[in-house]
């Protein structure tokens, strides 16, 4: 399960071979165990109700995998990214609709393989139909969504990508650079000069804008000599309160040199950047060589610079379909995601295309372009309609502007207004399921 956890736990944990081979073992075992719920459960609610197997068995697949805590959260409908009219009904139903409709044609398929025509021809319809009217929107909605881009107008957007190394302590510059101008705001400025209305720079290493006065000023002035709004990341650490209170947070500077605001992550990774029920002891702390505990935001920030409304996101909250529905919500008019990531602990695995997938995800769920900039790459545009319109390549510095279809009125969807209302009725009768078994087997033992 995952193959990058092996380089994880050597990179972030300090597990040298075999060790990180076991985590990642241990990492797998757990995931399985996941299939085995949903297997269990179908084999145990065949048994005892009479609700068809093609039915059960989606529905199960999706209510389980939404409840099952896993740290790097990852949905079958990830791995159908590259099929576009698979993933575009998920604008109604979010990324659990497609996970229905991959474990469907699964149990239709073993369903006809296993020649249970008479048995469940009424149901077998039933399904062929879901199932074409699925495809059937999806292609419509991808052909429909491609020839909407091509009128939009556009605006540029510039992507730095220092492809810096993944430390947790302070960077050591190279010649000619400093905290007050790092590589970073070299590449912005020959962005700006190309055009770039508004740039990003990834996750990255503690920057000091908030308590460096001479950073923040050098970062000011260099961002109102550009003319181009800049997100940057940083730590808004506050030192004044008694206890520490650390932050991981997006930093906007508008095209005027002035501080727009700040965005505090929300959704934090379990004992990379908080540590469930410890919060921040020391002991448990020092004993696995663990950070301190941040403190999650409560706010979202919607930044308007270049006549765009963009709103940032860090790193893992991509992940998590209700999550980023739920921020966006009904006011999505016009809006742009933009993600800032550090994917250099995870080594040469595959994490950074198991990262963009949610990508694919994210922006036809809600219907907004994602921008992501991840430090070592691959950074990348996505389309509302799921389409890469950018992909840089990986482990390597550069800065890229790029023209990015924009429009003010376009944006949101049904999944956006209701992230709760699918998965929620999945969950609803699966739970139903559970009672029906319940009743019938009570009637069983009383006869």
């Amino acid at each position: 399960s995952y193959n990058w956890i092996f380089y994880l736990a050597e990179a972030f944990m300090g597990m040298p071979f075999p060790l990180n081979s076991i985590i990642w073992f241990a990492n797998g075992f757990y995931n399985a165990q996941l299939f085995a719920l949903i297997f269990l459960t179908f084999t145990f609610l065949k048994k005892r109700t009479p609700i068809s197997p093609l039915w059960l068995l989606p529905t199960i697949t999706v209510a389980f995998w939404s409840v099952f805590p896993n740290i790097f959260y990852f949905n079958l409908g990830n791995l159908t990214t590259g099929f576009l009219p698979a993933v575009q009904g998920i604008e109604f139903t979010g990324v659990f609709g497609l996970d229905f409709m991959i474990a469907l044609v699964n149990i239709v398929g073993y369903t006809l393989l296993k020649r249970q025509f008479r048995k469940e021809k009424y149901n077998l319809a039933m399904a062929a139909i879901v199932i074409s009217l699925w495809f059937g929107y999806g292609s419509y909605s991808l052909n429909e969504w491609d020839e909407r881009l091509e009128t939009w107008t556009t605006k540029k957007i510039g992507i730095v990508q220092p492809n810096h190394p993944s430390i947790d302590e302070v960077l050591q510059f190279e010649p000619g650079f400093s905290a007050q101008y790092p590589p970073e705001m070299k590449l912005s400025q020959s962005l700006a000069k190309n055009g770039a209305e508004i740039i990003v720079w990834p996750e990255g290493a503690y920057r000091g804008y908030f308590h460096d006065l001479s950073v923040r000023l050098n970062y000011n002035k260099n961002v109102k000599e550009m003319n181009a709004a800049l997100f940057f990341h940083d730590y808004p650490n506050d030192y004044s309160q008694a206890e520490t209170i650390y932050r991981n947070g997006t930093v906007w500077i508008k095209e005027n040199g002035k501080l727009g605001g700040v965005y505090h992550k929300r959704y934090l990774v379990p004992f990379g950047e908080v540590l469930p029920f410890f919060g921040n002891n020391e002991y448990i702390i020092e004993l696995f060589g663990l950070p301190a505990s941040q403190t999650p935001g409560d706010k979202i920030l919607v930044a308007e610079s270049a006549g765009m409304r963009l709103q940032p996101l860090i790193c893992y909250e991509t992940q998590f379909s209700d999550f980023v529905a739920k921020s966006i919500g009904r006011d999505a008019k016009g809006k742009v995601m933009i993600v800032q990531s550090n994917d250099g602990w995870y080594g040469p695995g595959n994490q950074p295309e198991q990262h963009r997938s949610s990508n694919v995800l994210r922006s036809v769920e809600t219907r907004l372009p994602m921008v992501h900039v991840i430090n070592n790459g691959k950074s990348s545009i996505t389309l509302p309609n799921g389409r890469y319109l950018f992909v840089s390549e990986r482990s390597v510095r550069g800065s890229w502007g790029i023209d990015m279809p924009y429009n003010r009125e376009s944006g949101g969807s049904f999944y956006t207004s209701y992230p709760y209302l699918f998965i929620g009725f999945l969950r609803c009768i699966t739970i139903f399921f559970f009672i029906f078994a319940y009743i019938a087997h009570r009637k069983e033992q009383r006869s």
